[in-house]
């Protein structure tokens, strides 16, 4: 069946676009025709200029202050310049992910083009406001058609709070209830479905979890990999105690920092470098959920800075769902009991998937 799907924009997060890669991956090995409705970056209109100002501004003052060490961008061109720097996302965007790019608000009239049997949102932050503008548009308000399946894979809401304002809360509680099936990424979110859209969830994975090392290895090539040993970091929000963190690790364990995602003066590093950089790493040290995936997925061992910039509900239900521990240094090693674990919640994951779509 056609199978069309809506989630964050496909720019330079890298788990982003590996979550919209392993959920198509996924869903063509069930047998289905996968379509992304992406929505371009410019056209994100909660992320205004004032905000990538200040943004390159503050990384101005850490540099300063000797916090942050990425090549720094002139603030008057620093939106502009962090999108010409995202062309190797796009390659593996376009390489590998089926889409097409279609402007907010969605209409009835996007049904009538891109038909399809069955709708999914998912997963990433697409149920938290300042992530997606147009929030009723992720509970299809825009599909008028009883008969399409409309469906939630890992949907999450970035936090344990409830962010949609008062005004727009009845409306998506009205079109969450016509879902046939809603699964949600964080324990927290099935209570916050409960509670203020009164519909059941299921806790499922993440989709860059149904997906194996090989999978991920098998897109990546060997001069992709960093050289000798040293530590992999995946850093979203530096400050101060995360950058002593980063050098006093380096120190202790004689080992170089090599950062994964790493931003240079023309270009990102491709998706396919920050996988190899995770994957073959002597450990990795991430304030990021996808990070921490990645780090767990290659078997990798992780230490977990907070992040309460993008908030740690994430995190801390990842953690307690796989019920992995750290080991003396701080480090989260996957055992053999975690990868049992993951084994289990990934076939409860594919279930819900195979089950939602069978509904036609």
């Amino acid at each position: 069946m056609k199978v069309n799907i809506i989630t964050q924009p496909l720019f330079c997060n890298y788990g982003g676009i590996l979550q919209n890669y392993a959920l198509q991956e996924t869903l063509r090995r069930l047998g289905h025709e996968v379509l992304t409705v992406n929505v371009p970056v410019r056209e994100i209109t909660s992320y205004p200029d004032w905000k990538s100002y200040a943004h390159a501004v503050i990384n101005l003052i850490k540099k300063i202050r000797n916090e942050y060490d990425y090549p720094f961008i002139n603030p008057h061109t620093f939106s502009r310049k962090e999108r010409e720097l995202c062309f190797p996302q796009r390659e593996f965007v376009d390489k590998h992910i089926a889409k097409k790019d279609r402007s907010v608000p969605f209409t009835p009239r996007l049904c009538d083009e891109l038909q399809a049997d069955a709708w999914i949102v998912g997963s990433d932050q697409v149920w938290r406001p300042w992530c997606s503008p147009n929030i009723v548009n992720y509970f299809f308000d825009f599909i008028l058609n009883p008969e399409i399946i409309k469906v939630s894979y890992a949907a999450s809401f970035g936090t344990d709070q409830w962010e949609i304002s008062l005004d727009e809360t009845p409306r998506v509680r009205e079109l969450a209830k016509k879902f046939n099936a809603i699964s949600v990424r964080e324990k927290s979110g099935v209570n916050l479905c409960k509670e203020y859209l009164e519909v059941d969830a299921v806790h499922v994975l993440d989709p860059t979890m149904l997906l194996t090392a090989r999978d991920y290895l098998s897109l990546t090539d060997e001069k992709d990999a960093p050289e000798g040993n040293y530590i992999a970091t995946y850093i979203l929000d530096t400050d101060r105690i995360k950058y002593k963190t980063v050098k006093q690790e380096s120190r202790d364990k004689n080992l170089p920092i090599v950062k994964a995602g790493q931003m240079h003066r023309d270009r990102f590093d491709s998706v396919e470098s920050w996988l190899s950089t995770l994957a073959h790493a002597d450990r990795v040290i991430t304030d990021s959920f996808h990070g921490t995936v990645f780090s767990i997925i290659f078997n990798r061992p992780v230490r977990i800075l907070t992040n309460n910039t993008r908030g740690n509900s994430r995190l801390d239900s990842l953690i307690s769902t796989l019920d992995i521990k750290p080991d003396d240094s701080g480090y989260y090693i996957s055992t053999p009991a975690v990868k049992d674990r993951i084994n289990a919640l990934k076939s409860h994951s594919l279930g819900f998937l195979e089950d939602a779509l069978q509904q036609i």
